[in-house]
């Protein structure tokens, strides 16, 4: 006989474990999740990780071991909460200063060999809507930064576990 007791239609599962007290365990491949399943067949979404493969897990008291695959990383899960929590993108990294650089010298080079010509304001156009793009990606990075601010400030504030 046969019984099914979890599905999700859009995902499929890579790593499936079950602990002592018969909590399900499911490693998702193309979302990056992991989720249990507990007795009463109720589902929890534990983790959502940056990389999109879970491949392996290991749960005996809970979830313990995670490993991924796409950007190859392995987690140690605790029982108890982390001393601070932490975001993992830089606000303004490496790749787009090199890409406001570039986008700046394209557009001069464009003005000199272009001079002023129908061809420069489209040129314009171009170097515009980068500049609108770092511009926003730089807010969204200061957003990121308050929004950590507020996640250490509220973890903070929780009692500490014992």
């Amino acid at each position: 006989m046969k019984e099914r007791i979890w599905e999700r239609k859009k995902a499929h599962v890579t790593a499936l474990d079950v602990d002592r007290w018969g909590v399900i365990f499911a490693g998702l491949g193309a979302e990056g999740k992991v989720v249990s399943v507990d007795r009463q067949r109720l589902e929890r979404t534990l983790l959502d990780l940056d990389e999109r493969q879970v491949l392996a897990l290991i749960a005996d008291q809970g979830m313990e071991f995670v490993g991924t695959g796409d950007a190859g990383a392995a987690y140690q899960l605790g029982a108890a909460r982390p001393a601070e929590a932490f975001y993992l993108s830089p606000p303004l990294d490496a790749g787009s200063i090199a890409v406001m650089a570039v986008t700046l010298a394209l557009f001069v080079a464009a003005l000199f060999t272009k001079g002023l010509t129908h061809d420069l304001l489209l040129e314009a156009g171009v170097f515009l809507v980068s500049v609108k793009l770092m511009i926003m990606a730089y807010k969204n990075s200061q957003q990121q930064i308050r929004a950590q601010k507020s996640l250490d400030e509220i973890l903070r504030r929780l009692p500490a576990e014992k």
